[in-house]
């Protein structure tokens, strides 16, 4: 769902940019219109959700341990995000004070650099870093399960590979050769 709202939200803000940018004609300045106000209305909402439901995750694993085993290496995935949250709130406080305060140190170009370096810069590139670090440590790696011997739709080879959302692939429907595969 927060996906799906993020996708909104995204659609609205290229819409909006681009009619902002057409009447804007040749200058090089142009206004926020009301689409791209919308736009960040989205993603503001849409990261007010994310906050809740990782408030949410995180007590539930919390308060019950037996979860760890459930969730596996996602796990991991919590903390990356609570990490980069602050970095990201304080990227979509920038955007709100250009956007809705009109404030001329967070126009875009023409602002006070150093805010925008602080602010939306550096902010963008950590939060950026969190999620390719969380990418690295948390692998969506599929994992290979002895098929049952009863079950008689498993080939003579035994191996069946299991998806993340757990869908039953044949290695060789999946396009997995031998020597990539390690047990």
């Amino acid at each position: 769902m927060i996906s799906l709202i993020s996708l909104a939200g995204l659609i609205v803000g290229i819409v909006g940019a681009s009619l902002a940018v057409k009447s804007s004609g040749n200058s090089a300045t142009y206004s926020i219109n009301n689409e791209v106000k919308a736009a960040l209305a989205i993603f503001i909402t849409n990261f007010g959700l994310m906050l809740i439901a990782l408030v949410g995750i995180s007590a539930h694993v919390i308060l019950r341990p037996n979860k760890h085993a459930a969730l596996g290496r996602e796990i991991l995935l919590l903390p990356f995000i609570a990490a980069s949250a602050p970095f990201l709130l304080i990227r979509l406080i920038y955007a709100a004070m250009a956007d809705y305060a009109q404030d001329p140190r967070f126009e875009l170009g023409t602002g006070n650099q150093t805010i925008d370096l602080c602010m939306a810069v550096l902010t963008e590139i950590i939060v950026g870093v969190c999620c390719l670090t969380a990418g690295f440590v948390v692998s969506p790696t599929p994992q290979l399960v002895k098929a049952h011997e009863d079950d008689k739709h498993a080939p003579k080879a035994g191996l069946w590979l299991y998806s993340l959302d757990g869908k039953r692939v044949r290695k060789e429907d999946a396009g997995i050769d031998e020597q990539s595969i390690q047990c």
